[in-house]
């Protein structure tokens, strides 16, 4: 990502409903499905980087529409924001969240990209099967 980060999906759960809602009971339900995917980060910028701030995954449904991490408010397991500030050679994995409708995560893609970056370029994508 850039000249920062280098971001690994680790896992995708197309379907982690029952699986976020158990981690905390103030979890709502979801209004298609939650997905979760798991990611591995190391910093190797200049100086310091907050993951969770910094990077913004997101879902690109088979239904053509984009669904951010940010959005999904989920009390997650290994939660983005739990990640401590990365100094350069700093790794960290954690979960993020998307909440999905039923039925859009056939042929799907996940990308992560700069948050405040501007270009498609800065862009990384992985495929689902």
């Amino acid at each position: 990502m850039g000249p920062d980060y280098e971001v690994t999906v680790v896992a995708v759960k197309l379907d982690a409903t029952a699986e976020v809602l158990a981690v905390n009971r103030f979890n709502g339900p979801p209004e298609g499905q939650y997905v979760l995917v798991q990611l591995q980060v190391r910093y190797v910028g200049v100086g310091e980087g907050n993951p969770w701030i910094d990077l913004s995954p997101t879902f690109v449904g088979s239904d053509a529409r984009q669904y951010d991490a940010h959005e999904c408010n989920a009390v997650l397991a290994q939660a983005a924001m739990e990640v401590p500030t990365l100094e350069n050679g700093g790794k960290a994995t954690y979960q993020v969240c998307m909440d999905v409708p039923v039925g859009a995560t056939d042929g799907a893609r996940i990308f992560v990209e700069r948050r405040l970056s501007f270009s498609d370029k800065a862009r990384a994508y992985w495929a689902l099967s």
